[in-house]
């Protein structure tokens, strides 16, 4: 006796509200499961035919299937709707102002600078040498005196020096930074300060710092942002630090510098902060991807 059954319908039925690996992983699985049914039940049928008469064997087969297709319900009732749970989900982002002394030092630093002539406050009536020279004056004035309050009113590398200052406390701490940047003379001055400010405190041999060129077409392209950042986490840490032992800050940069930065880190492992100005304290922000059910698209939702 052979068994006939539609079982592709059933298969094609089950496998409706998958999507992406998954739905292949559950493809291949009901495919073998369907293979090993149909091997076990022509088996069976044949001793049943053996052993009992007609109408037994016709009863029989017929319990054997209504408790398969049963059991297929149940797994095709109870698969969309966790999925449909999943779609349900709001996009949220973790994050919270916590206190510096609880939030993780990391060893490494991925962050923009800013140029000096631009921002929220633009330079009027100064050249830019002048005003490299005083923020210079402002940096050894800090290191002389020991009172670092002034270095955050700089503009574009003062809540950089309070980040790095921040993670590193010994040497088991900071001791790498990516500065992404562009090519203006501006942002090549503030890169060059905030080289001068750990050279003079005696920081540049344990801390190297890392110039991140930016192309004047990929300073407004989150997809160029994101690929820099990718890449220093593929290609670019050192062999024995992991990807959570560094941190990417989003406290200066613009939108689609933000926006790219943000993207690169969506994947497991791959931190974020940023200083919250009105309490002088670091925000970390934890994201992930959540694939939505029947589509390849993606929510940004909590860890």
């Amino acid at each position: 006796m052979k068994l006939e059954w539609n079982s592709d319908e059933l298969i094609r039925t089950v496998v409706s509200g998958t999507t992406g690996t998954l739905g292949v992983i559950v493809l291949l699985y009901l495919f073998v499961v369907k293979f090993l049914v149909e091997v076990s039940y022509n088996l069976l049928a044949e001793l049943i035919k053996e052993h009992f008469g007609l109408y037994e064997a016709i009863v029989l087969i017929i319990l054997v299937l209504t408790g398969f297709i049963i059991l297929y319900g149940f797994n095709n009732y109870f698969t969309k709707r966790r999925f449909n749970k999943l779609a349900e989900m709001e996009p949220e982002i973790k994050g919270g102002s916590v206190d510096q002394s609880e939030l993780s030092k990391k060893k490494g630093l991925i962050t923009f600078v800013s140029n000096i002539s631009k921002g929220p406050k633009p330079l009027e009536g100064v050249s830019l040498e002048t005003e490299v020279k005083r923020r210079y004056d402002v940096i050894d004035q800090a290191l002389e005196t020991g009172d670092y309050s002034s270095l955050k009113g700089i503009q574009g590398i003062g809540h950089i020096i309070q980040i790095i200052n921040y993670h590193f406390d010994t040497e088991q701490g900071l001791r790498e930074c990516w500065l992404l940047h562009s090519s203006d003379q501006g942002s090549i001055k503030n890169f060059e300060l905030i080289q001068s400010y750990l050279k003079k405190k005696g920081l540049d041999s344990i801390i190297k710092l890392n110039s991140i060129p930016l192309k004047d077409n990929e300073l407004t392209k989150p997809e160029s942002i994101r690929k820099k950042i990718s890449d220093i986490y593929k290609n670019q840490l050192p062999k024995d630090l992991n990807e959570d032992d560094v941190v990417a800050d989003i406290t200066s940069g613009t939108k689609a510098m933000t926006t790219g930065m943000i993207i690169a880190c969506i994947k497991p492992n791959r931190k974020i902060e940023y200083l919250d100005f009105k309490t002088n304290s670091l925000v970390e922000i934890e994201v992930e991807a959540i694939p939505v059910a029947n589509s390849g698209a993606c929510l940004v939702g909590e860890t």
